[in-house]
């Protein structure tokens, strides 16, 4: 509300100004220089609303002396910075600087080494056409934890349950699932198997953690590796398991879902706890491998 008092034909311009001051400190915003011959200093912008109360001479006056413009609060810039000090330079600067670009680098090494992703880091699948067909070869792994009643179940009646036998049936879902593969990993090629194996095996060489083991082994004649079908054999195995077992005990736990070996391709031979290391299968430490591990399986790679 502007004071019906505050008139031009009352009281001159620098008045008019410190007048309006008083009247509201949030009229103008705080001036840019201060004028020592009045109490308030002379703002250097009236808002729009309020310029049409002077005359044309006082707001002639204002151009000319104060170099006041009119002002809209509607319309005026937002701020560009977050606070107040961010234009202050850091005496870290340089050092910050330093350790982004450092860091930038490293996702690009990471980004690049990651064959699934491109440049940009969006997902793609990988291209093939490139690389020649080879013996490709690979061993899965995955064990089933059981309770002690679970395991008398398996015991007693040799695998067989309510639904059936638990290790055939695993078996078979097993290499079921190795064929589906590319269906269930987005980025998965279609590999033409040349054939897929099974093992389920009970393991009570620790009493006290009696385990279903699960291997499986998948070979392809082909431009990519089958690991990825490899443990989803042994994988869906295992909850084939636990599926067949959930009546019994439903706490049954699932683990050590991991690749044992590999062949062929640009790294060859890889063992899982040896790596490549090794000039050929001769020198292979059976240690590394879990109870009940196929050895007739290392003779085909």
């Amino acid at each position: 509300m502007i004071d019906p008092y505050f008139k031009s034909s009352d009281c001159t311009v620098p008045q008019m100004l410190s007048r309006a001051s008083l009247y509201d400190k949030n009229l103008f915003p705080l001036p840019m220089n201060f004028n020592p011959g009045f109490t308030h200093s002379t703002p250097h912008c009236v808002y729009k609303t309020h310029w049409n109360i002077y005359s044309s001479s006082d707001r002639d006056r204002l151009i000319f002396k104060y170099n006041c413009k009119p002002y809209n609060r509607s319309k005026r810039p937002r701020r560009t910075t977050p606070c107040l000090f961010s234009s202050i330079p850091d005496s870290n600067s340089q050092t910050n600087t330093f350790h982004s670009s450092q860091q930038q680098h490293s996702s690009l090494r990471l980004m690049s080494s990651l064959s699934h992703l491109d440049q940009h880091g969006n997902a793609q699948m990988v291209d093939v056409s490139s690389k020649s067909q080879q013996q490709r070869f690979a061993i899965a792994y995955a064990s089933v934890y059981l309770s002690s009643v679970a395991a008398k179940v398996v015991h007693n009646r040799n695998g067989d349950v309510s639904k059936g036998n638990i290790l055939s049936i695993a078996q078979l879902a097993g290499i079921n699932a190795a064929k589906y593969t590319a269906n269930l990993i987005p980025l998965c090629h279609n590999v033409p198997l040349d054939g897929v194996d099974v093992r389920v095996v009970m393991d009570n060489s620790t009493p006290n953690t009696p385990i279903i083991a699960v291997f499986a082994r998948a070979r392809a004649t082909w431009r990519t590796g089958v690991e990825m079908e490899a443990m989803t054999a042994a994988s869906i195995s295992a909850l084939t398991v636990y599926d067949m077992l959930k009546a019994v005990d439903k706490g049954l736990s699932i683990g050590d879902i991991r690749l044992l070996l590999k062949s062929g391709g640009k790294s060859g031979l890889y063992v899982n706890g040896i790596g490549n290391s090794f000039q050929s299968d001769k020198s292979i430490n059976m240690a590394v491998f879990p109870n009940h591990f196929p050895q007739e399986w290392l003779e085909k790679i």
